[in-house]
């Protein structure tokens, strides 16, 4: 069994959604290996990635 694609995405977070759906209207073959559910972190437990923004970070005194 031959495989023939252009790009490979490792895992299907938002970023993969993002850049697979420009290449794929230009025409490129696009595969995407996902270890667990379809869709990354973010769209099936929720996150925060804003959470380093919501306090500056605190140092420990030397």
């Amino acid at each position: 069994m031959a495989f023939d694609y252009d790009v490979l995405y490792i895992g299907s977070g938002q970023a993969t959604w993002n850049g697979a759906v420009p290449l794929a209207k230009q025409g490129l073959k696009l595969a995407v290996a996902e270890e667990a559910l379809f869709g990354g972190v973010c769209s099936n437990y929720g996150c925060n990635a804003k959470i380093v923004l919501d306090h500056p970070v605190e140092c420990p005194s030397s």
